[in-house]
């Protein structure tokens, strides 16, 4: 299987979690972006790939709307640029009611 399908599979909504935790560890980076992305990977998984040695696949941790906040704060202090600015704020630092 090419990195193609591989990333194609990983972005699926009919991927199944356990296939998303295991393609987190592909060699690809951009396997593991397609994981990130996929608002069906799970909340361990993206805190594996929170720690990626590739800004982008934080980039995709920071955008998925699964992510923790706790995660989220954590990104803020990212050393990538591109990365701190990606996590919405609102979920990081919920406004009071």
């Amino acid at each position: 299987m090419d990195c193609n399908d591989k990333f194609s599979i990983a972005r699926s909504p009919y991927t199944p979690p356990e296939i998303l935790a295991k393609l987190a560890a592909d060699e690809d980076y951009l396997v593991r972006v397609g994981v990130a992305e996929n608002p069906d990977t799970r909340s361990e998984t993206l805190a594996k790939l929170a720690s990626d040695i590739h800004d982008k696949v934080r980039v995709g941790v920071a955008h998925n709307p699964n992510t923790p906040p706790e995660i989220l704060a954590l990104l803020l202090t990212d050393e990538s640029l591109s990365v701190r600015a990606k996590p919405p704020l609102d979920k990081v630092h919920p406004r009071p009611v």
